[in-house]
Parts: C-alpha cells; structure tokens; sequence
C-alpha cells in the first residue's frame, strides 16, 4: 500500500517507462475509453449527453479532491500537484460547462487549449518513473482522458465551434493565467503549471535542455505552447470540416 500511494519515485524505482510497452499498453486502454465514450455520447439524446457532463464533471471534480486528500494523509506536500495545474483549470472548466451551459467561449477554450494539454499529458506523463500499480499513475490516465473524453464528445456532436480570432482569445485568456500563477510561484517558491521548473517530465525537459533555465524555460515552454495549439487547431479545424 505503501507504493501504491507514493507520489514521488525513490532513486531505485524505475518505474513504467517512457513509451514503453506498458506505457502503450495504458495508451491503448484510454483511448478505448475515450472512442467508447464518444460513440455513446453521439448516439445519445438530449437528457443522455447532459447527464453524461455531468457524470464526467462530478468524476473530475472528486478524483481531485481524493487525489489532495491522499497528498495530504500520506503526508506528501509536493505543491506542483495542487489543483492549479493546466488539466486542473480544464476540470473546472468542464464543471462549469457541464452545470452552466452555453458559454461558447468555454467551449472554444476546451477544444484549443485544455484538448491538446490533456493529450501531451497521456503522451508525456509525469509518473513514467512511478511503478504503473500506483495511485497517482492511475489518476493521470483517468483523469485526462475523462477531460479528453468530454471535450471530444461535443467536438464530434457538432456542440462546438473553432475560429481562428477564438484562439487567440483562448491564448490571450490562459496568458493571463499564466502569468498569475508565474508571480505565485515567484513569490511563495512554488512550480505550478510546472513554469518554473520541468520536474523531470519528458516533454518538459526537452524544452529546458534546449532553451535553458529560469525565464528562458518559461518563455520557451509558452512558445512551445503557442505553436502546439496552432497545430492541434489545424487538426481539428480540418476534422470539422470534413465531419460538419
């Protein structure tokens, strides 16, 4: 149980690997998930697809609290895990969306920003050095590929839109939060949205190892940012054509 609920590897833990079988085998398990949900999603009528937000929203909202609550009973206070990360922010949007409805500005929001964060997540995740029967391992596959799941369900549905003056207005929105969270971190010595530090994440790393450290990963981590939502935009901007 131990090792079940460590949040942080120990130098010997080796983990479950970057791009390995077992993290494609995890890959492949999720994405069922995903195409199964967005199948029924799809088929489904209005009271169905509403209680499915729902259902998602309430499940993202309760795996965070679970996942603080176990960080704070284990007694493991790693700050970079607080609900202040990208996919966090993407939950309450979703929450939000699900309870509220009708903000085509959220829902914009979701499909240029919050997809493509959700997606690297399962492609870079943070827990490659954790062992795969592990709690926190667990909760980042299932909780982004529920945000995955939502957004991708009301982006085949037809229930969402993309514009191209939309995506700058989803960056200009998530460059204000950025650079909230960036004074926080100065000042109280944190790494939310892991802006200050890249924490050994893969992707994160790379980004460091080629830009460099302090402000310079920071910047060059937006940069990658910018460029990323302009290339998931135009994926998606083709899929909407061809579907819609």
């Amino acid at each position: 149980m131990k090792n079940y609920l460590k949040l942080k590897p120990d130098s010997n833990d080796k983990g479950y690997g970057q791009f390995s079988g077992t993290h494609l085998l995890l890959l492949g398990i999720w994405i069922v998930f995903i195409v199964a949900y967005c199948i029924v999603y799809f088929r489904s009528g209005t009271k169905a697809r509403n209680d499915m937000r729902i259902a998602v929203a309430v499940m993202l909202l309760v795996s965070e609290v679970v996942k603080m609550g176990v960080i704070y009973f284990t007694h493991q206070g790693f700050s970079e895990y607080l609900p202040c990360e990208i996919c966090s922010f993407a939950a309450y949007s979703i929450a939000a969306d699900a309870f509220i409805p009708g903000n085509d500005f959220l829902l914009e929001l979701m499909v240029v920003m919050f997809l493509p964060a959700a997606i690297m997540a399962l492609i870079f995740p943070t827990t490659t050095r954790l062992p795969v029967l592990n709690f926190f391992t667990f909760h980042q596959y299932f909780f982004h590929s529920l945000i995955i799941a939502y957004i991708l369900g009301r982006f085949f549905a037809g229930e969402t839109s993309m514009t191209y003056p939309g995506l700058w207005k989803s960056i200009f929105a998530i460059l204000c939060l950025v650079s909230v969270m960036y004074a926080v971190d100065r000042i109280f010595n944190r790494n939310f949205m892991f802006l200050v530090y890249n924490e050994n994440n893969p992707l994160l790393k790379k980004i460091s190892d080629t830009c460099g450290s302090g402000f310079r990963y920071t910047l060059g981590l937006i940069c990658f940012a910018i460029v990323a939502v302009h290339v998931f935009y135009g994926v998606f901007k083709l899929l909407e054509i061809l579907i819609h």
